[in-house]
């Protein structure tokens, strides 16, 4: 009995401190890419903590821009966050490489809270 007891409690313990997980999406903001995080009320009416740091790898793994967080906050506004554009209180750790068109790339951020998307970037040439 008491060890199935422990183990409930070990259970709760483990579950009561799971972190949110948030998706960011890719999209074009006056023709620059940017991405675009959790809005407000996404969890508990709250925006989640700031990441740590946020980056964005090729399809191969390489990462091609990484910014970490340079102070202690614990909730920031970082969204939309521009490409190659490291916001107030950040530091460009990997500069931002060109992207190639038609390839895949992985947008990860963790910090107490996961972030994660992917995108395929896609130049069109207007003539």
């Amino acid at each position: 009995m008491a060890r199935t007891f422990l183990w409930v409690f070990a259970a709760a313990a483990v579950l009561s401190s799971c972190s949110a997980d948030y998706p960011v999406n890719a999209v074009f903001l006056k023709g620059r890419l940017a991405f675009v995080g959790a809005g407000k009320n996404w969890f508990f009416g709250e925006t989640g903590f700031c990441p740590s740091y946020f980056s964005v790898r090729d399809e191969s793994g390489k990462t091609v821009w990484r910014i970490e967080n340079a102070t202690d906050n614990v909730k920031c506004e970082i969204f939309p966050l521009f490409y190659g554009v490291a916001p107030q209180n950040w530091q460009s750790v990997v500069p931002a490489e060109p992207l190639k068109s038609g390839h895949l790339y992985v947008v990860n951020g963790a910090g107490g809270d996961q972030y994660h998307g992917a995108f395929r970037y896609r130049e069109r040439r207007v003539l």
